[in-house]
């Protein structure tokens, strides 16, 4: 006997489901199943059961689909504008550039650095500090400070 296959929440998923599609919708459901990184299982029941489906991509899977879908989309556009591009491929472009104009702007732990830098900077760019020293303990005279 095989061995039972439980859901995140330890469930046994045992009843199956179907249903028809055009070979459209089915192209279509293909492509957002294949952008989603998940099974097509999974897609679809997320897709039924939650309001919104949320895939975690990694940094570097995120900037290869983008540069990749990219290119596709700006080319893909402009066949559109010819109007020689089927309804069909319309959509799934649309599809396409959805999902990646979904995607967060980018930024690493060295831009983030970069930008407390640049804010701590003043006078050109040079933080200025004081280089008078008093031993600890000692007290400081202000008195001909304006």
């Amino acid at each position: 006997m095989s061995v039972k296959t439980l859901d995140s929440k330890g469930r046994w998923r045992n009843k199956t489901v179907s249903f028809r599609m055009s070979p459209e919708e089915a192209s279509q459901l293909d492509l957002l199943v294949k952008l989603s990184g998940l099974t097509k299982q999974e897609f679809v029941i997320r897709a039924l059961l939650t309001p919104h489906i949320s895939v975690h991509a990694t940094v570097r899977m995120r900037r290869a689909i983008r540069e990749e879908m990219g290119e596709l989309v700006t080319e893909l556009r402009r066949l559109r504008r010819a109007g020689d591009v089927p309804e069909a491929l319309s959509e799934s472009i649309g599809t396409v550039a959805r999902f990646v104009g979904s995607f967060a702007p980018e930024s690493s732990p060295l831009d983030e650095e970069d930008g407390v830098i640049r804010s701590l900077k003043r006078d050109g760019g040079i933080t200025r500090q004081s280089t008078a020293a008093a031993p600890l303990g000692t007290p400081i005279d202000r008195s001909n400070h304006a």
